[in-house]
């Protein structure tokens, strides 16, 4: 019995989607390899040589070669489950069969060939993947537009090459000669010397090769975000969120617009997620009630396997990893997130003492800090804190998904707050938190100027906490600390080998990405810590991690013509600023009230036109006929914030206001107190992750902002 079930198991891992998979790319590359290591002079061959003609032999050599290079190609279709691929990979096999005998006579490789179409037959039942129906449009355009590009490409070749042809070679032979020969039949031009002829078939037929598998690589490519999150599905998603009793500090993080959402048929329980390269990255717990979670998650992972999707999970709790654990999935530990409880926190005590220290040091170096929801920001704040955030961030992308919003400034997210921390009245750091539901925060962006004073973030942490007791807060996610455990054990006496080399190894590594100094950002507040894990199918972990990768924006394409339209968006609204101001200043008979006044205006309304969800009517005058978000007023607030922060500085947490780590990895500049520097982006301190992204346009001038972990 005990055999019966070891054989079963075998044959159920020998007929899987990745070991086919394994099995006919390495089947590829032997096909490849044994037609260019093959030996001529071989007793076997001369064999074949009574047998078949040279043409003949030669001709199976090639098409050997082919069909290796397809089968490679194959193997990614079939690691996704794709049913094309796994019909074209029998074809494949099976004229590999023939070939190995007809090129050879090697039918120790024909039987190998028979082995693995045994067991593409077996496990047929695996390969239910379709083509996703956004990829259909991608698929036709390649499949006109890449015979083309290699008709035109050998007819070009040949028409430079006219002086080794017949003198009344034509156009039109050219192009017939090209698409014949990128099928392996000779055409009809004639070439002056013989040798000539061989060199022109092989290369239009190498023509051919490249076009069938660029149109094969398009067939099984699985499309890849983002997902237009529609209006009607954001407002669904943002009602099924408070149905959750124990509502997650990544939820809100779902009404991401680059991802896509799947609400269960019950209505009270959705899953947000993202398709990048084959694998649907889903980001966080399910939304909704937990009772419901089971049927959201059982429809994602059916609607991954009708497409060929790898289904993942990055950065959910332990009671969703439960769940995930249940259909399968493997769970691994990712790290940790910092969890400040209001109630609980004080600068009091030794353990605070560096705090302490850092904020009473950036205290005498007139850091003020101001809380204020998003709802109440003017246009030209809004503005203003968007070309901060652009010039401060670090890197030439946004990043982040999990663990960041992607937006500023959006009507939607009034409820966000924003924590600027000021020196003589100008922005040195930014802190931009989104809902926990009703009663907590959880960062989303934090930027500082590279020219701030030491102490700028720990006094925005400590001046949140304070501004939180006062709007009646129970908690404040912070950044996201990667592999927390490991950095915590390694430095303990005792520790076991195991746990000190993959110490060293992350300490190594933190020379690139600051994952100890995520750590210790972290850790100095004391918080509590919340586990979040990464889940995914047996086998799969590679190409997840590569997908987490890029979803977070660590693995990308430049992007020049995207930062360049950013920094001239950024250039013109300062030019814009600054030449209404000098008009204005210029006006003969007009006090300065009046030219403030002008100037901020026509500014207000510049920056208005940019500003998605920010109506240019947010430039009319207040009843009192100041311009909404005008110098005037600006200065006024900022008055009234210097006084009141004045009014708390006896206080030892009241000098900033919520400043945290930046949740990126390779962030901006982080914390800055005497134990190092902090990360920049709140995306990638949450797990290596990168900042949030401070532009509320378009998602196609926008790149994803940075996760609280990676």
């Amino acid at each position: 019995m005990n055999k019966v079930s070891f054989l079963r198991r075998l044959g159920n891992w020998l007929t899987s989607p990745r070991v086919l998979a394994l099995l006919i790319g390495v089947g590829g590359i032997i096909n490849v390899v044994g037609v260019i290591a093959a030996p001529h002079g071989s007793r076997r061959m001369r064999m074949v040589l009574d047998v078949f003609s040279p043409t003949v032999v030669g001709l199976a050599s090639v098409a050997t070669a082919i069909v290796g290079l397809v089968l490679i190609a194959l193997s990614t279709g079939l690691k996704h489950r794709k049913r094309v691929a796994w019909w074209l990979a029998v074809a494949m096999v099976v004229m590999t069969v023939l070939l190995h005998v007809v090129k050879g006579f090697d039918f120790e490789q024909s039987i190998a060939g028979l082995v693995v179409l045994a067991l593409l037959v077996a496990g047929h039942r695996h390969f239910t993947g379709i083509p996703d129906p956004r990829s259909r449009r991608s698929i036709w355009t390649t499949v006109i537009l890449a015979p083309l590009a290699g008709i035109t490409l050998g007819t070009v070749l040949l028409t430079a090459t006219a002086r080794t042809q017949a003198h009344d070679t034509t156009l039109v032979d050219r192009i017939v000669e090209t698409v014949v020969g990128m099928v392996g039949i000779s055409g009809p031009v004639v070439f002056i010397r013989p040798h000539w002829d061989d060199r022109w078939f092989f290369a239009m037929l190498m023509i051919g090769v490249f076009v069938i598998i660029t149109i094969l690589v398009a067939l099984l490519r699985s499309p890849n975000g983002p997902h237009s999150l529609h209006p009607d599905e954001e407002n669904e998603l943002r009602s099924i969120l408070p149905m959750n009793p124990r509502i997650g500090s990544l939820d809100y993080f779902a009404t991401r617009r680059d991802r896509g959402v799947m609400v269960g048929a019950s209505r009270r329980a959705a899953i947000s997620y993202r398709v990048v390269g084959g694998v649907s990255l889903a980001g966080g717990d399910p939304l909704g009630e937990p009772g419901q979670w089971g049927e959201v998650v059982d429809a994602w992972i059916a609607e991954a396997n009708r497409y060929g999707w790898l289904p993942a999970v990055l950065a959910c709790g332990e009671e969703a990893g439960r769940l995930f654990a249940d259909r399968g999935m493997e769970v691994l530990h990712l790290g940790d997130e910092a969890i400040i409880d209001v109630a609980d926190f004080s600068l009091a005590g030794r353990v605070m003492k560096p705090v302490r220290n850092t904020v009473n040091h950036a205290k005498r170096d007139g850091v003020v800090v101001d809380c204020l929801r998003a709802k109440d920001l003017s246009a030209l704040e809004v503005a203003e804190v968007r070309t901060r955030a652009d010039e401060w961030r670090d890197g030439p992308v946004e990043r982040g998904f999990s663990m960041a919003l992607g937006r500023f400034g959006d009507p939607a997210d009034g409820e966000c707050v924003l924590v600027r921390a000021r020196v003589d009245g100008q922005i040195v750091g930014l802190l931009y938190m989104v809902p926990w539901g009703k009663d907590g925060l959880s960062l989303d962006l934090m930027r500082r100027s590279p020219q701030a004073p030491n102490g700028v973030v720990e006094s925005m942490v400590t001046g949140l906490v304070d501004w939180g007791r006062d709007n009646h807060l129970a908690h404040i996610s912070l950044n996201f600390a990667v592999l927390r455990d490991i950095f915590q054990r390694g430095e303990e006496l005792g520790a076991d080998p195991v746990t000190k080399v993959a110490y060293n190894v992350l300490m190594f590594l933190s020379r690139f990405l600051q994952l100890d100094s995520l750590y210790r950002s972290n850790v100095k507040y004391q918080p509590r810590w919340q586990p979040r894990y990464i889940c995914y199918e047996p086998g799969s972990l590679i190409e997840v991690a590569v997908a987490c990768l890029r979803a977070e924006a660590f693995l990308t394409l430049p992007s020049f013509g995207r930062r360049r339209r950013q920094s001239r968006k950024w250039t013109e609204l300062e030019a814009t600023e600054q030449n209404a101001r000098r008009e204005a200043g210029a006006r003969d008979g007009q006090d300065d009230d009046s030219d403030d006044r002008v100037s901020s205006k026509d500014a207000t309304r510049a920056v208005g036109k940019d500003l998605p969800g920010v109506a240019a009517a947010e430039a009319v005058t207040k009843g009192d006929g100041t311009p909404v978000g005008s110098k005037d007023e600006l200065q006024g607030e900022a008055a009234k914030a210097a006084d009141g922060e004045a009014g708390n500085e006896s206080g030892p947490g009241k000098a900033g206001d919520k400043a945290v780590g930046d949740k990126a990895v390779g962030g901006e500049a982080g914390n800055e107190s005497a134990e190092g520097k902090a990360v920049g982006d709140k995306a990638a301190e949450k797990g290596a992750a990168a900042g949030g992204n401070p532009e509320a346009s378009s998602s196609e001038d926008r790149g994803p902002s940075g996760p609280k972990a990676d």
